[in-house]
């Protein structure tokens, strides 16, 4: 009935390498230049403690790790795409979020940081 199709690039947010990062960018422009139109991004990536922890005892690397994650890798997606949606004046932006961002969770402060952000 809809002639809609999805396509989606991986990428490990974790790795910031540079080399990786823009053979990624690449790769994601090479497939929205391959489309008619990109109607909707949705950013659904996250990344939580191991273990339950209080802040203070998390280390520091893992909170670095929470933050690439969670928080620039929704940042790269939105700047990617945005300026097609511009170009076109439309398209829509859904970034998946948690509860525990809305409610307070004991021990997962640092994640739940990251997801309301």
């Amino acid at each position: 009935k809809y002639s809609v199709k999805c396509k989606y690039v991986q990428y490990d947010f974790n790795n910031t390498d540079a080399t990786v990062l823009s053979s990624f960018k690449k790769s994601f422009n090479a497939v929205v230049k391959s489309c008619s139109s990109v109607g909707i991004l949705i950013n659904n990536v996250g990344l939580s403690n191991e273990t339950p922890e209080y802040l203070h005892l998390i280390p520091e690397s893992d909170i670095n790790q929470m933050l690439t994650v969670n928080n620039f890798g929704t940042i790269l997606m939105s700047r990617l795409l945005l300026p097609h949606f511009v170009e076109r004046k439309k398209g829509a932006l859904v970034t998946v979020s948690s509860a525990s961002c809305t409610h307070a969770t004991p021990l997962l402060s640092c994640y739940s940081a990251t997801k309301g952000f």
